[in-house]
């Protein structure tokens, strides 16, 4: 597959919804496409984005935390942590709510084929569902 810098499609761009309590949730896998030797070999990151949240979605101290799971196919709940707690949000000590977030990962040359994002939210979180995490391509 070959991507072009300005493609921003949903082949390269994927959202998912923030649990509604404490718990996981993982994005759709993004395939990076490996040539016929199993490398990878593009200069990408990949851009996550954690959204601006309430104070009644991350109350104080309370966290979402982000991981980048790699995996040899689509199904990212069997997968493994790539990059763990690449990006932590945590609700204002005062009021709760935390603003948005972004952090960029390089992509080593040995990643499996299927990459994606996993975010936890801590116990005591409230609905964060109204709110999608952003896995992203970036060349």
């Amino acid at each position: 597959m070959g991507y072009k810098r300005q493609d921003m499609d949903s082949a390269v761009c994927k959202t998912k919804a923030l649990p509604a309590a404490a718990g996981s949730v993982y994005s759709d896998a993004i395939d990076l496409d490996h040539g016929d030797r199993g490398d990878f070999l593009a200069a990408v990151e990949l851009l996550i984005t954690g959204p601006e949240l309430d104070a009644t979605a991350l109350p104080a101290t309370k966290t979402v935390t982000y991981d980048v799971i790699q995996h040899s196919t689509s199904d990212l709940s069997s997968g493994s942590v790539l990059a763990g707690s690449v990006l932590v949000q945590t609700g204002d000590d005062s009021v709760g709510g935390a603003d948005e977030d972004t952090v960029r990962v390089r992509l080593p040359i040995d990643v499996l084929e299927f990459v994606g994002v996993k975010a936890t939210t801590s116990a005591g979180s409230g609905d964060c569902s109204g709110s999608d995490l952003t896995g992203q391509l970036v060349f």
